[in-house]
């Protein structure tokens, strides 16, 4: 089964978002240290200050850039205010805890061909113990976020399809299924427990609170 999760409005404003003098400084020094050959820099460049004005966009209490290099490919760890469900205890309830750091790298090779809808994104905190069918229970706990990633993905999709799944509200659990299930064990039990997803309803960008909108730049 695949629910969708649609596109949070206020996405296509992120070129339009002036960056805080911290991220342009956090910027500026990611690329001091920057290889590749044109155009994959440049490249490198707007999706590392997409994702910043993402963070911005989302606020802190939401999502934190926490790890940033473009020295090879594109890495980032970010932090989101997001439930995660835990492997159950003895007794067979489901633990939740709040909050993830996710891990994400982003090849050159991303720019001419589709990878594994695992290659790259992993959750590294918590780090171990996630209970989700997308989910490797292995360890770098890989996370699937479809049956393929496509040419050119742009990373700010990749962040908000990880926050997507450790909500539960984009979902595969048919082992049969092209897009494939990493931990059969959380399968079954959510093929069983369908009634408690999602973990949380919440849309990724929550409204202003001034104006009951989206977060806008």
């Amino acid at each position: 089964m695949t629910t969708a999760t649609p596109r949070p409005p206020g996405l296509g404003s992120l070129d339009r978002i002036t960056l805080t003098r911290s991220n342009e400084d956090r910027l500026a020094a990611a690329a001091v240290s920057m290889q590749g050959v044109d155009p994959w820099p440049a490249r490198k460049m707007s999706e590392a200050r997409h994702l910043l004005a993402l963070g911005q966009l989302a606020g802190p209490e939401r999502m934190q850039v926490r790890e940033l290099n473009l020295e090879q490919d594109l890495r980032a760890t970010v932090w989101f205010d997001v439930p995660v469900a835990m492997t159950p205890d003895s007794t067979g309830a489901l633990r939740v805890e709040q909050g993830a750091v996710v891990g994400i790298i982003y090849p050159r090779v991303i720019l001419s061909i589709p990878l594994p809808g695992y290659a790259l994104t992993s959750l590294v905190e918590p780090a171990a113990g996630a209970f989700y069918p997308n989910v490797g229970s292995s360890q770098g706990q890989r996370m699937c976020l479809g049956a393929q990633l496509p040419v050119g993905i742009p990373v700010v999709e990749l962040a908000i399809g990880a926050w997507s799944l450790l909500a539960m509200q984009t979902v595969m659990m048919d082992a049969a299924d092209s897009a494939g299930v990493m931990h059969m064990a959380a399968s079954d039990y959510w093929l069983a427990n369908r009634d408690r997803m999602p973990l949380t309803r919440e849309p990724f960008l929550r409204p202003d609170p001034r104006h009951g909108e989206p977060r806008c730049c």
